[in-house]
């Protein structure tokens, strides 16, 4: 729940920040990137595989830095994001695993 309420406060300042200026690639990268992880963060709670197939997606937009300020923030933040794909993928598979053992 956390991470969904940190995902929302990003994707929500930055759409309020690119109101009061004109958008570059970078922020359009940005933008899309928090929008999917958004996306994931809510279709986690039916969908394991989707969800960390789309927070792996945008570790990877986010953590290529490309023409953002502050690089550094994006890509750790990038990194968080895999970090948790890589759990929701790792959750799915054991469960799937265990349902067909059963």
């Amino acid at each position: 729940m956390i991470g969904l309420g940190v995902t929302a406060f990003l994707f929500l300042a930055l759409c309020i920040n690119l109101i009061f200026r004109e958008l570059g690639v970078g922020d359009i990268l940005v933008l899309v990137s928090l929008g999917i992880a958004l996306v994931g963060c809510i279709v986690s709670w039916w969908r394991e595989w989707l969800a960390g197939i789309l927070l792996v997606l945008t570790s990877f937009a986010l953590s290529s830095g490309l023409a953002l300020p502050w690089t550094w923030f994006w890509w750790w933040l990038g990194l968080l994001f895999l970090i948790a794909g890589v759990l929701f993928l790792l959750s799915w598979w054991l469960t799937r695993k265990a349902s067909l053992q059963e």
